[in-house]
């Protein structure tokens, strides 16, 4: 997680939300917000689509 702790504390706070709010890793969620501009929000409706997606496709 070296390159994880490089960030700002308001970052390292955000990866921390969403790895804990969805349960993901430090690194997906990391990925996530980076892809959503560090908007916690969308990051964390971002995977969980993307978990219920898989989800959803595990049962067909």
């Amino acid at each position: 997680m070296s390159f994880i702790s490089a960030l700002s504390a308001e970052k390292m706070r955000a990866i921390k939300y969403v790895s804990e709010t969805t349960g993901v890793s430090p690194y997906q969620a990391f990925d996530v917000l980076v892809a959503e501009e560090w908007l916690e929000d969308e990051a964390v409706y971002t995977i969980r689509a993307e978990l219920k997606s898989n989800m959803r496709s595990l049962e067909d």
